[in-house]
């Protein structure tokens, strides 16, 4: 997320998914921006740039 004048806005969310075992690296970040949790932080900011949740 970055803020400017007109208030917060969602950029790019990265994700790495899955147990990698101990003696493995973890597993390379993947762009999930399109994804559900993605999803929801837009309405989340969207709600509260309208006033119906405390930021």
């Amino acid at each position: 997320m970055t803020q400017t004048e007109q208030g917060w806005h969602f950029v790019l969310m990265l994700s790495s998914v899955g147990n990698a075992a101990a003696d493995q690296p973890p597993t390379p970040p993947q762009d999930s921006s399109q994804g559900v949790i993605a999803q929801a932080i837009r309405l989340w900011l969207r709600d509260c740039e309208e006033g119906f949740v405390a930021p």
